[in-house]
């Protein structure tokens, strides 16, 4: 008798020290069970996932019977400074079959992927940064595709681990970045390119701009890491295309008629694009923007020769939660970094002051400005955006989150601001957005 009493118990422990963790919760519950592996920085070790997410309001608990998703995984550490810097470790997931094969299925009401991500809002004490930055991107209609979201609870090997962000890795795919797949087909022209601070062990994974940033002080180069195809897969004939094409770019832009109706950057750049990235960033005032974690893509030409800006990334540290370069101000251009911090390693192309000089892009983005300003960007709108976002994490997940992570009321690098209470961050976040775009209805016209 008492043996099986025992092994019932043993059974039962993990669901029994999550329901303790999370009695129920309004966001989708994720459990990680890594068999007692630590997770590191490459490779991804095996475990297994479960996820609980009921629809219409119902509350989910970890011991509820019915799952999303119950099955294999691989999963590792990602990032670069909120690896190092944070205690609260964001995370990469595959998806995987019995066979340890990548498993394409559709999860938390995303389009069908194997690849997804943890983010780890942990300086951010609001939560909300990320969330709130890619559901503005979405506003921002110009830029053709932006990460999905889903706030979550985590537990890992039982252990609470706070609030995180379900989010769709940056990818080329028929639902996220739709270009051609020049992985498969090395005779298609299309890439995506970023610029970022790089893996630093993958040999090959960029190259170097051969137009100097603008108030280096320190002899610093622009980089562009291949993004796709990998820089592994990338082919001789393709990294010279890819080089040769950004070359003719960048050659045009700082061209005396750069802005020439013929001949001129248009025909190589998505305009309308580049003007929503450029609002978005200046909005946020990401300190990162324009430099570290900046994407573009191009198709191949049979569909689409230009340069297109986006996907966004990473918005832990904008929206004035950075106090560094000037970034938690609400006036001045975020386009201006290397102004203001020109002894940094990453800093920000050219292209961005340049486009600026020309009074038909000034124009058409004071018009886009103004046009969000009078609907989706308007202050109620934001501010509804906000308490929206703040909703489902209200009762219950953010509390839980500062029991694990006891940081409320003390600083955290790079905060600017410490609040004493969730609500206070929240507060700070709407106000200095608010104030943000109350400066850039000065500016952007």
């Amino acid at each position: 008798m008492y043996p099986k009493i025992f092994l019932f118990l043993f059974l039962l422990a993990p669901q029994w020290f999550y329901a303790q963790a999370i009695p129920a919760s309004p966001l989708p519950i994720v459990m990680i069970d890594t068999d007692g592996w630590l997770i590191f920085d490459e490779p991804k070790i095996n475990a297994t996932m479960q996820v609980v997410a009921h629809a219409d309001g119902i509350l989910n608990q970890p011991t509820d019977s019915v799952k999303a998703y119950n099955g294999s995984i691989g999963i590792e550490l990602r990032g670069k400074t909120s690896q190092l810097l944070s205690e609260k470790k964001p995370y990469a997931i595959e998806l995987r079959n019995k066979e340890g094969k990548k498993n394409d299925i559709e999860l938390l009401g995303f389009p069908i992927e194997h690849d997804w991500v943890l983010l780890a809002p942990y300086s951010d004490k609001s939560l909300l940064r990320d969330v709130f930055g890619f559901a503005l991107a979405r506003k921002f209609d110009a830029m053709a595709y932006t990460p999905r979201t889903q706030m979550v609870e985590l537990l890992i090997n039982g252990e609470y681990k706070g609030v995180y962000v379900w989010t769709e890795k940056i990818k080329r795919d028929p639902f996220r970045v739709d270009i051609a797949d020049s992985e498969k087909d090395p005779e298609r022209n299309s890439f995506m390119l970023k610029l970022d601070k790089g893996a630093g062990f993958i040999a090959n994974e960029s190259w170097i701009s051969q137009v100097l940033p603008s108030n280096a002080l320190n002899n610093q180069r622009i980089r562009f890491l291949y993004h796709f195809p990998k820089p592994e897969k990338v082919t001789p004939t393709q990294s010279l295309y890819m080089q040769n094409w950004m070359r003719a770019f960048e050659d045009t832009l700082r061209s005396p008629g750069f802005n020439a109706r013929n001949g001129g950057y248009r025909r190589l750049m998505d305009t309308p694009s580049f003007i929503d990235y450029m609002l978005l960033t200046e909005l946020c005032r990401n300190v990162d923007g324009y430099r570290i974690s900046s994407f573009f893509y191009k198709d191949e030409d049979s569909k689409d020769p230009r340069l297109h800006a986006g996907p966004v990334w990473d918005f832990n540290i904008a929206f004035g939660n950075a106090d560094f370069c000037n970034a938690a101000l609400t006036e001045g251009w975020a386009k201006d970094f290397n102004k203001v911090c020109g002894k940094d390693y990453w800093l920000v192309p050219f292209w961005w002051d340049r486009l600026w000089e020309d009074p038909a892009f000034r124009k058409e983005a004071a018009d886009r400005w103004q046009t969000l300003r009078k609907s989706s960007l308007s202050d109620s709108e934001i501010t509804k955006l906000v308490d929206e976002l703040a909703a489902p994490i209200a009762d219950g997940p953010a509390q839980r989150n500062f029991e694990r992570w006891k940081i409320m009321g003390t600083k955290v690098w790079p905060n600017v601001y410490v609040g004493k209470t969730w609500e206070e961050e929240v507060t700070y976040l709407k106000e200095w957005t608010l104030a943000r775009a109350k400066w850039m209805d000065g500016v952007v016209k």
